[in-house]
């Protein structure tokens, strides 16, 4: 069952720093799994974890098939347990063009 669900859809520019989406993991969201249908042109995301949604730290993602990341630059999907009260994707080089869609939903269970 999700706890949480978020959507994102933006067509254009996206400037550099912007936040795409802050979720709140002290809900009862023992994992994440986000979804990105789209990234536009040049765009590269920044998956980030806080405990005072201030003060940021990068953070891992995996893969369906458990292949780690960093960063996400293309259309695909994620997961990740939670490790902090929040949890963000920060655009960390902006889109200069296309559409950038987005759908991370928050479950009760551990995913990985």
């Amino acid at each position: 069952m999700a706890e949480y669900a978020n959507n994102f859809t933006q067509t254009g520019v996206i400037a550099i720093n912007t936040d795409l989406q802050v979720i709140d993991c002290g809900k009862a969201i023992k994992s994440i799994s986000i979804q990105v249908s789209s990234l536009g042109t040049t765009g590269v995301i920044t998956p980030e974890w806080s405990n005072d949604n201030t003060n940021w730290v990068a953070a891992t993602i995996y893969t369906p098939a458990a292949v780690a990341a960093t960063t996400i630059s293309a259309a695909g999907l994620w997961i990740t347990n939670t490790k902090a009260r929040y949890f963000r994707l920060r655009l960390s080089t902006a889109t200069t063009a296309g559409t950038t869609t987005i759908s991370s939903f928050g479950f009760q269970s551990i995913a990985i």
